[in-house]
């Protein structure tokens, strides 16, 4: 932060007898939604709160909701307390959104909330923003992932990146366009195997069945121009040349 100084940033003309410039001024306090209802997610503690460490924000207050032991998940709490949050409850939901946005006998009201959450918490996010009581940081949808492959693609790699992606939520779509036949079926196969030894195995079955599918392209081309046409939230390239394929995404 000390690189960030006023005289950096500012233009001195004192023959004018004016400054132009700008000067980064932090939030007084800083609410981080992190998920931990059926599933723990860590690593949004450690993303969202270090920006706002680092940004010197003076007040972060962390809200999740309740793990399927009743409590604030370990890994969570853990987390939070490395990266530096002020405080922490055990409150999820649209209630946790609105609890930040207002304050209560307990929680501090706050001037920004971050981080992903259900279909709930992003309406109640985005609402409370239109309302101007909350900065947002962006309405967080369903996570997806589209995986462009040709023959020379690891089909394990890919089925544990599809894994990896539909565990999140049943409303997560992971899709694998390729070139190959045989590297298609492959993980397929892997795929029909390996969900069985999953813990989140209903998760899984529930996003592939509605929002999954293996695509067989004529040609790398027209798997680009799927890609483009996607234009997905995740896009990993695994092919023989990747740095010529990236170079034609577009979306």
């Amino acid at each position: 932060r000390e690189d960030w100084s006023i005289d950096k940033f500012f233009l001195n003309k004192k023959e004018a007898h004016y400054k132009l410039g700008q000067r980064f001024i932090p939030v007084e306090r800083a609410g981080v939604y992190v998920p931990g209802g059926r599933a723990s997610y860590p690593s949004t503690a450690i993303m969202a709160i270090v920006p706002a460490k680092i940004a010197a924000v003076k007040d972060i207050i962390v809200v999740s909701p309740p793990s399927l032991k009743r409590e604030m998940a370990d890994a969570i709490m853990v987390a939070a307390d490395i990266a530096g949050a002020d405080l922490m409850f055990n409150i999820g939901g649209v209630q946790a959104i609105a609890a930040l946005a207002y304050g209560t006998s307990t929680i501090p009201q706050v001037d920004i909330v971050v981080g992903p959450g259900n279909a709930y918490v992003q309406a109640a996010k985005a609402y409370l923003f239109s309302l101007g009581k909350i900065a947002i940081d962006s309405p967080a949808g369903p996570s997806e992932i589209l995986i462009l492959a040709d023959d020379s693609a690891n089909y394990e790699y890919i089925a544990r990146d599809i894994l990896s992606q539909t565990e999140h939520a049943e409303d997560n779509c992971a899709i694998l366009i390729t070139t190959s036949e045989q590297l298609a079926e492959r993980v397929y196969k892997y795929l029909k195997g390996e969900v069985n030894h999953c813990l989140r195995k209903a998760f899984i079955e529930k996003s592939l069945a509605d929002y999954g599918a293996i695509l067989i392209a004529d040609s790398l081309n027209e798997a680009i121009q799927f890609a483009n046409d996607f234009a997905p939230e995740h896009l990993e390239i695994m092919t023989k040349n990747p740095d010529d394929v990236h170079r034609k995404i577009e979306n």
